[in-house]
């Protein structure tokens, strides 16, 4: 079974971009996680959302435990997080290993 990042990756692209499978089918509404209004939404609120779904998103209360939602929560902020990330947030002793 795939683990809650897989299934984000599959709907919402693997960079949270808005560009998963579901873009392919013409789905044009899947919202990239890099808006400022998921960006700005409470935790509570993105977990309630994964729970009960909202418009076009099923729920997954059946699908993911309460634990594996939160972690779907952890995960989309850390990408945001990557998005929006620079050089400045790389330590500085390990920036010569980047490409």
């Amino acid at each position: 079974a795939p683990q809650p990042g897989e299934r984000l990756g599959q709907v919402h692209g693997a960079l949270g971009d808005g560009n998963g499978i579901t873009r392919s089918y013409g789905m044009a509404l899947t919202p990239t996680y890099h808006d400022d209004r998921l960006r700005g939404m409470a935790e509570g609120e993105l977990f309630n959302t994964i729970t009960y779904g909202k418009n076009t998103m099923y729920p997954y209360a059946d699908k993911l435990s309460p634990d594996e939602r939160w972690a779907v929560v952890a995960y989309m902020r850390v990408l945001q997080r990557a998005g929006q990330a620079t050089i400045n947030d790389v330590p500085a002793e390990q920036r010569g290993g980047l490409k």
